[in-house]
């Protein structure tokens, strides 16, 4: 496809998948999954929070930096 339709997808999926760890951290749930709607507030564990959304903060962080910094012309 573009590099434009690819920049874009990194930036969107960076942001919401980014978001969803984030979320994860806070609450415990996500919302890509409708957990957070399904679920509601868990209450685990920091550490288990942390390591449960890690994957997600770590491909969001690549993502979005992919899509706005790796990606100037």
């Amino acid at each position: 496809m573009s590099k434009r339709a690819a920049v874009a997808f990194l930036k969107i999926f960076g942001t919401l998948y980014f978001l969803d760890g984030a979320m994860g951290v806070a609450f415990g749930s996500g919302f890509l999954d409708l957990g957070i709607i399904r679920n509601g507030i868990l209450d685990w564990p920091l550490s288990f929070k942390i390591l449960a959304s890690a994957p997600h903060l770590i491909l969001g962080g690549v993502a979005i930096f992919s899509g706005f910094v790796l990606s100037r012309d």
